[in-house]
């Protein structure tokens, strides 16, 4: 009998100590999104409360730690986050142009889906930048198109050739009109020479563009093995890098 009253005795300290209006964090989710392709995308899903919900789509180089980092940093800001890595989905090679594969209505269908219940935005890195943009050039007015669409694109390669003294040819993406887009782009990069034509390209579909310079980073800077001391610590602070870029496109 003493026994067992010491035993609840201990169930009801343990019970009083956990309080039940304590909000719980949830950790990353792995899920799957089934698209129109007959393909179903693999993506980290980092949960959140606020209305911000961010369709982040790593380049060509693969998904990397510090984009974890990165996700979980924003989620804490309240902005929940689903992480997609298209060249391993899709199981593209790994150049610059094996993104390029992967079809608009695909990317258009998980747009809609993200954005049914918060606002939406976009984050895509390197090539990234491709599938998604043309996702959202070929929506044009098809039913659940948002009006305005923000996108953060981070050193995006958007042309089809681009050779030293020679005039750059941009890839076709469509009607952008809605599309906000903010582009970083590296200081040590090839496409720092190209950023200013690479706006005005972009602006001619009809896209509202602002672009910043990252100094004293590569491209990639987030995932190079042999990335410098400062290109480390940059890529440590990703997620404020997009958090204060989202906050100036965004409005909650």
């Amino acid at each position: 009998m003493m026994q067992r009253f010491l035993l609840l005795l201990a169930l009801f300290s343990v019970a009083s100590y956990a309080s039940p209006e304590r909000p719980t964090v949830s950790g990353p989710q792995h899920l799957q999104i089934p698209v129109p392709s007959g393909e179903r995308l693999d993506y980290v899903r980092y949960p959140a409360k606020g209305n911000i919900r961010l369709i982040w789509v790593s380049s060509e180089r693969g998904q990397g730690e510090a984009e974890s980092l990165a996700a979980s940093r924003l989620a804490e800001r309240g902005v929940e986050v689903w992480m997609i890595d298209l060249t391993f989905s899709y199981m593209l090679d790994a150049g610059r142009r094996g993104l390029d594969h992967v079809p608009p209505a695909d990317m258009r269908a998980l747009l809609s889906l993200a954005g049914r219940d918060k606002k939406l935005a976009v984050v895509a890195l390197g090539r990234a930048a491709v599938p998604l943009l043309r996702a959202y050039g070929s929506w044009q007015k098809q039913e659940g198109r948002p009006q305005q669409l923000d996108f953060v694109l981070v050193h995006p390669n958007l042309y089809e050739e681009a050779e030293p003294l020679q005039e750059v040819r941009y890839l076709e993406l469509g009607n952008l009109a809605g599309g906000h887009l903010y582009i970083m782009q590296p200081r040590h990069s090839a496409g720092i020479a190209w950023l200013d034509r690479q706006a005005e390209a972009l602006r001619k579909e009809g896209a509202v563009v602002n672009d910043e310079v990252l100094e004293r980073v590569r491209e990639g800077f987030w995932a190079r093995q042999d990335a410098s001391a400062y290109e480390v610590e940059m890529s440590q602070k990703l997620g404020d890098l997009i958090w204060a870029r989202l906050a100036k496109e965004t409005k909650p």
